[in-house]
Parts: structure tokens; C-alpha cells; sequence
């Protein structure tokens, strides 16, 4: 799935789920379309699908029939940017 709206810094990225590696894979591809970054994200659950909301919310559907919403938390987002550090 391609992300639209959840981040800026992840717009443009794909995500994908995998079931035994209970993680989604965050990919980014250059301007050619080759994947040139991966980040394992783990979850702790096997996952089977995932979808995005219209606000940004990515939905995970795992595989005991449940299902995950991941968003930003954009107030702690913005404080951590203010942190310094």
C-alpha cells in the first residue's frame, strides 16, 4: 500500500505486511522505483492486510481477526521536533 496523509516524512513510501516476520516493512523507492530503503517495523502480531482511513489511520487486519489502528500523534510529534537534543 502506498502511504498517503499519515506522515510527511512517509508519504510516497510503501508499506507491507508480513505475516511470519510479524511486522509491516515501510519501503522507499528512488525515482526509478527501485527500493532503496527498508525498515522492519515490529508489531507482535501476524499480519494480514492493511488499509488507510481518508484522516491517515492504517488499519491492520492480523491473523487471529483483529484489527490494529496505527496513527500519529501529532502533539508528541511536534514536542519531540521542539526537544532539544
Amino acid at each position: 500500500m502506498e502511504v498517503e496523509n499519515f506522515d510527511p516524512a512517509w508519504d510516497g513510501d510503501l508499506l507491507v505486511t508480513s505475516l511470519k516476520a510479524q511486522s509491516i516493512y515501510r519501503l522507499r523507492r528512488d525515482g526509478s522505483g527501485r527500493i532503496v530503503y527498508s525498515e522492519p517495523i515490529a508489531l507482535g502480531h501476524r499480519l494480514r492486510d492493511i488499509a488507510a482511513l481518508p484522516d491517515g489511520t492504517m488499519v491492520l487486519w492480523t491473523d487471529d481477526a483483529r484489527l490494529l489502528f496505527l496513527n500519529v500523534d501529532r502533539a508528541a510529534f511536534a514536542a519531540n521536533r521542539r526537544a532539544p537534543g
